[in-house]
């Protein structure tokens, strides 16, 4: 960037390293004296001409935030166990802001995940696969359908499509069972709800990559075998919903947990990876 920092509106960003890039944006790892201890993505467009497409981002996610503490308020006051924490599955955004000229007016989208101090931790599902040639056994990936299809649920259930089920975007820490999306660029709000093939296709998509993530085969939905697996019923399952995705993501999430339940018992699953053959 030619930049060591750059400043926004309320704070100024220390550039720490590239991260990625596509064909619209560019993303950095920074810091700042406001969480000096916390990694943040620093998101810039290529071109200032889509500095509507990172604002439209910012404002999504602002708004799935403030959903997710309302609902977290009120299952607290009803007494409910636990916390539902669905803030945590998306990035919060620190500041939104234009540059100066000398960075041509491009739109700056700074995030963090507050429970997630080091971004470093994270890996996506395409890294296991691509970079590590690694495959997940069954019960991992479980807990990572799981919890996707949890995020998903909650995006829809605010009527919010998210655009970008790729491994690239489905991001783990292992050890902790944490899944987390952080690229919202793509997603839309409906007004009458998200529509149904577009439900089915972000359900679809999510099962596709636990299918390869299991070193599975997407033409036949076979996967490898394994002793945790005692009969069809967990290949069947990931089989129908990534040919067909469900019609609510709801629905694909209790189908999914009925089924679990009468696999295995619940407890902690360690992440557990083979070779990729």
């Amino acid at each position: 960037m030619g930049e060591v920092a750059i400043k926004g509106v309320t704070d100024e960003y220390r550039i720490v390293q590239k991260v990625g890039q596509t064909k619209d944006f560019t993303i950095y790892f920074c810091r700042s004296d406001r969480y000096p201890d916390q990694l943040m993505f620093f998101k810039i467009v290529t071109d200032a001409g889509t500095n509507s497409v990172l604002d439209r981002e910012a404002m999504i996610l602002r708004l799935l935030r403030d959903a997710a503490l309302q609902l977290e308020q009120d299952y607290e006051e009803r007494g409910g166990e636990g916390r539902l924490n669905y803030q945590l599955c998306f990035p919060e955004v620190v500041e939104s802001f234009v540059t100066d000229d000398s960075q041509g007016r491009r739109r700056v989208l700074i995030s963090r995940f507050e429970a997630v101090p080091d971004l470093r931790d994270f890996i996506s599902l395409q890294r296991i696969r691509i970079r590590d040639r690694r495959r997940v056994d069954p019960r991992t990936s479980a807990w990572i359908l799981g919890k996707t299809l949890k995020i998903i649920e909650y995006a829809h259930g605010q009527n919010a499509s998210i655009g970008n089920i790729g491994g690239d975007n489905i991001l783990i820490i292992p050890d902790q069972h944490y899944v987390a999306m952080y690229d919202w660029s793509n997603a839309e709000f409906h007004q009458f709800g998200v529509p149904e093939p577009t439900v089915r296709r972000e359900t679809s998509a999510t099962a596709k990559e636990v299918i390869l993530l299991l070193g599975g085969d997407l033409a036949s939905g076979a996967i490898p075998e394994d002793d945790q697996l005692f009969d069809e019923r967990y290949q069947a399952f990931l089989l129908k919903l990534a040919r067909q995705g469900t019609r609510t993501a709801t629905r694909a999430h209790k189908k999914f947990y009925g089924l679990i339940d009468a696999l295995w018992e619940r407890s902690f699953h360690p992440f557990t990876t083979y070779p990729l053959d």
